[in-house]
């Protein structure tokens, strides 16, 4: 599979269109204050909300993945669009529980309620799982940019990497998460119009009969797990935490969670066309990880390949800005204000720093992996340690919530089976996988089991 035969006019729009998220994401935050920057000033409405949600969701990551497995495996593919669907559902009554708590305590991020509800070992913890978690996504959304770049210009993996690192920087450290929202909107109107331009031409060529008989090929138990694992994700996914605090009331942080959910499944369903369509396009050598981009050249439009780049690429940026903005904020006000009681008045300014620094760090990383299999691996071990704080959230809510002990035990214990899981995947390989991975829930299960009675501590109504 040679790149796409772009043109000069086909590079222009690409930047033109890079240019123009840049200067919009700065011009919208003119005068921000540090609650703009933080949390959009907690008045984002439910429209904003929901297109964020929905951008950040089918970053570059996912959309590499669910393209190859729906070309492999047809509609067993849909087990990772459905389980982050439902998964978001979910956290609708979850994060509404707490979202007048998170007005009126001023949180910034979920570490902030893990530290508020269940104190400082809840805190240090999660905010620990969210800095790895986020590190990991970073990697994989910039090892995304770079086999993307490669496969439709053929330019070196490196460069994707860094022009990726470097566009998100341009606009993210001066604006901050309102910054990330409005470009988030951008970015997912642009994926989704040339979804809808690709579909008339693919949509004819799907092999009906092709995609219900890879549709068995995939192992029932990766199909669960990669079910469970999304949607159990996106209940304790940190940016979607942060999106809820933005928002400007609580019915429109329900309503924009719900609109998010049902245009990451319009989106999924977009995406599955192209890629079904393809099956016919590789020969027996090809490398079918380049699914996604050999339907775009395949149903693009010839004049709509720069856009269609450029939408691919806004993609993976709509969930690395998010990411990078997550670990920044756990550098700058969980850890160095909340934990190690740090001035607030370098706040922001330390969360820039750490801004550029995971830039570059995730950078470092992910320029040696070409190989787009790493996505997959590096996906499956951060959403795995994720898992570690579904059970307070999903247990608890502010009027009766798990005690403080019950808490770090489930914490510790869900830390421990991710270390074995981490570890057996370093030593024999194949062990961090999505089936595997739901050990993690199970482990903090089990601790919070078995905090709650061997210190008899139930359930408190103590708000």
């Amino acid at each position: 599979m040679g790149p796409l035969e772009l043109q000069w006019y086909d590079y222009l729009l690409t930047i033109g269109l890079f240019a123009v998220v840049v200067v919009i994401g700065l011009y919208v935050t003119r005068g921000a204050t540090e609650e703009d920057y933080f949390v959009g000033g907690r008045r984002v409405p439910w429209i904003q909300l929901a297109l964020s949600i929905a951008a950040g969701v089918l970053g570059g990551g996912v959309m590499m993945v669910f393209s190859q497995f729906a070309y492999s495996f047809g509609f067993s593919s849909l087990c990772i669009i459905g389980g982050i669907v439902l998964g978001t559902f979910l956290l609708v009554p979850v994060a509404i529980r707490y979202k007048n708590l998170a007005d009126e305590q001023g949180f910034y991020s979920l570490p902030d309620l893990f530290r508020h509800e269940w104190g400082r070992f809840a805190g240090w913890t999660s905010t620990a799982v969210v800095a790895i978690w986020t590190l990991g996504f970073i990697a994989m959304q910039l090892i995304a940019a770079g086999f993307l770049l490669k496969a439709m210009t053929g330019l070196e993996h490196w460069v994707g990497v860094v022009a990726a690192a470097a566009v998100v920087a341009s606009y993210l450290v001066v604006g901050g998460f309102r910054s990330v929202i409005i470009t988030d909107c951008l970015q997912y109107a642009a994926l989704g119009l040339v979804l809808i331009i690709v579909l008339p031409a693919s949509f004819p060529n799907i092999n009906w009969g092709s995609a219900l008989e890879h549709t068995g090929q995939m192992d029932p138990a990766r199909a669960v797990g990669f079910f469970f694992l999304g949607g159990l994700n996106m209940v304790v996914s940190a940016d979607l935490w942060q999106r809820i605090y933005a928002a400007r009331s609580p019915v429109d942080a329900r309503r924009g969670v719900q609109v998010g959910a049902l245009l990451v499944l319009v989106g999924g369903l977009l995406l599955m066309a192209p890629a079904l369509a393809s099956t016919g396009l590789f020969d027996s050598t090809a490398d079918t990880r380049g699914a996604l981009v050999l339907a775009l050249r395949a149903y693009s439009p010839r004049i709509l390949l720069g856009l269609a780049m450029a939408a691919i690429l806004m993609s993976v940026m709509s969930t690395l800005d998010t990411m990078v903005f997550v670990l920044s904020l756990s550098i700058s006000h969980d850890f160095l204000v909340e934990s190690l009681g740090k001035s607030v008045r370098y706040r922001k300014q330390s969360a820039q720093i750490a801004m550029v620094l995971s830039l570059l760090a995730g950078a470092i990383v992910a320029a040696p992996f070409d190989d787009p299999d790493d996505l997959l691996n590096v996906g499956i071990a951060v959403t795995s340690i994720a898992l570690i704080l579904a059970p307070p959230v999903l247990i608890s809510r502010p009027k009766k919530k798990m005690c403080k002990r019950a808490v770090n035990w489930s914490l510790s214990l869900g830390l421990a089976v991710a270390a074995v899981l981490v570890v057996g995947e370093a030593a024999f390989g194949d062990v961090l996988t999505p089936e595997n991975s739901i050990a993690v829930l199970g482990g903090s299960i089990i601790g919070a089991i078995l905090g709650t009675v061997v210190n008899r501590c139930w359930p408190t109504s103590e708000m």
